[in-house]
């Protein structure tokens, strides 16, 4: 991640990220650390993964099938926007190198 990426994000107030590199316990992590923010063990969250990959897709969806997840995917920042205007998600897991619309031009 270039480094005025890295500015741009904590200027929007992301809570977190993760480098494109990040292996599969580094996402467990931060998808724990926000489902454990909320002690409801019966709630179902709602996840929009925006990503290009339809590899990549398919990988974090079935992670995040453990969790009691609810997972709407998107193949880019506008179809993201689509997802937003309808539905509150509780976490939103999205590539920041995208065609269309990028994630961080999405934040903004």
């Amino acid at each position: 991640m270039r480094e005025d990426d890295i500015t741009r994000i904590g200027d929007l107030g992301i809570d977190l990220y993760l480098n494109k590199s990040f292996d599969e316990d580094k996402l467990k992590k931060a998808v724990e650390k926000v489902i454990h923010a909320n002690e409801d063990p019966n709630k179902e969250y709602k996840v929009l993964l925006v990503d290009d990959s339809d590899l990549n897709n398919s990988i974090v969806t079935h992670m995040m099938s453990t969790y009691n997840c609810k997972v709407d995917s998107v193949l880019n920042g506008k179809g993201a926007l689509e997802k937003l205007d309808k539905i509150e998600y509780d976490l939103i897991i999205m590539d920041v190198n995208m065609p269309i619309m990028d994630g961080i031009v999405k934040v903004q």
